[in-house]
């Protein structure tokens, strides 16, 4: 349960307690009829307030009610069941391992890994480190992960790619629509393997294919001499970025 407001604090003998109008309707919003009226047996609820002051608005069921001296509550509910559900189906695997890939490119970083996972992921720092116009991800569930899509702009090109697997700072899986061959698609596996005093980065891409499933090999060659010259420059302004953030 959550709220968002202000309170006043208060002296009780040794003790410091808090007071006010918000405190109370906390503990209002601790007696509602969440389950009767929405049918969610576990959820965690959200005043209007918080869900506002913490961005979140996704997968959130409003709910109101009535209380004394408080008039008509807007609330969120947020369906925990439903919530671990989806949560068991975004884990289906969509791995590529080294073996099972066409082609794949490593590079060695002497950064932490939750550094470089953090760079790889964030938009802003995406977009820094491939010189790219803009960055926007799509956020269904409210944050970066298993269904989000992102939509790069560079100075010569256009592309997007959806994450199919998350499993943070270990690996992702992404579906990327190549750009530069209309129709088809691939998969990739960005893949983070400690060392001691860093992290090598294992970027593996699976087969072109089309909607049909026809694997394209020419494209597949054109997209794997592009990428080879690619990650190598961005990549090291990867690396200066993180060694600039030291």
């Amino acid at each position: 349960m959550a709220h968002h407001g202000t309170f006043d604090e208060i002296q009780v003998g040794p003790l410091k307690d808090i007071s006010g109008a918000d405190v109370i309707l906390v503990h209002r919003m601790a007696k509602t009829d969440v389950k009767d009226v929405t049918g969610i047996e576990s959820y965690a609820l959200f005043s209007d307030a918080a869900a506002r002051e913490m961005n979140i608005d996704a997968a959130l069921v409003p709910y109101s009610q009535n209380f004394e001296h408080f008039g008509d509550v807007p609330m969120q509910v947020y369906d925990l069941a439903r919530a671990w559900e989806n949560f068991r189906k975004s884990r289906e695997r969509d791995f590529i391992s080294e073996a099972d890939g066409v082609w794949t490119f490593r590079w060695r970083f002497d950064f932490a890994p939750a550094a470089v996972w953090q760079s790889l992921v964030s938009p802003e720092l995406k977009r820094r480190w491939m010189h790219m116009i803009s960055v926007d991800v799509e956020r269904p569930e409210g944050r970066i992960g298993p269904g989000s899509g992102y939509h790069c702009v560079h100075d010569d090109l256009e592309f997007r790619y959806w994450v199919t697997d998350w499993e943070p700072f270990d690996y992702f899986s992404t579906l990327f629509a190549d750009p530069m061959h209309e129709g088809l698609k691939f998969h990739e596996t960005y893949q983070l393997e400690p060392y001691e005093g860093g992290v090598e980065l294992r970027y593996t891409m699976g087969p072109t294919l089309d909607d049909d499933g026809v694997r394209h090999e020419d494209a597949e060659a054109e997209s794997i001499e592009f990428l080879r010259s690619f990650w190598t420059f961005a990549f090291g302004e990867l690396e200066k970025l993180l060694r600039d953030a030291e």
